[in-house]
């Protein structure tokens, strides 16, 4: 959908119970803050669509719901918040979204590494002739 500061282009709208939510799915490296930044990120990339959608819809607004999770299938606090506000509250859905995190890593991990190439060789260092 066009905004003034661009096309987005989140994950889902859900029209649920006369309110209107982005969902938005991310990703990322569980380093120290990365998790906060992409679902910071995400609130801010897609705040902008919500009043938007509400005229469009002519719906009561709700909010960008950022789901974040660790490669390694963490799953912070604010993103349980957010399924929260989706009604997701049961473990089994937790652990389904921890695993899919996991998987999907590895899955595009492999799609960057050939298996078929030789190793490369580290260049030699130059040798001094004197």
């Amino acid at each position: 959908m066009e905004t003034p500061s661009g096309t987005l282009k989140p994950d889902l709208v859900v029209f649920d119970q006369g309110r209107v939510h982005v969902i938005d799915v991310t990703v990322r490296h569980k380093d120290i803050g990365y998790l906060e930044e992409g679902y910071d990120s995400k609130i801010q990339k897609y705040t902008p669509l919500i009043p938007l959608l509400v005229e469009k819809l002519h719906t009561d607004p709700s909010g960008v719901l950022p789901i974040v999770t660790g490669i390694r299938g963490a799953i912070p606090k604010y993103t349980l918040s957010s399924l929260e506000d989706l009604q997701i509250t049961d473990r089994g859905s937790y652990t389904t979204l921890a695993f899919l995190a996991l998987c999907s890593s590895i899955e595009l991990y492999h799609v960057f590494i050939d298996y078929d190439a030789p190793p490369t060789q580290p260049s030699a260092l130059p040798v001094d002739p004197t």
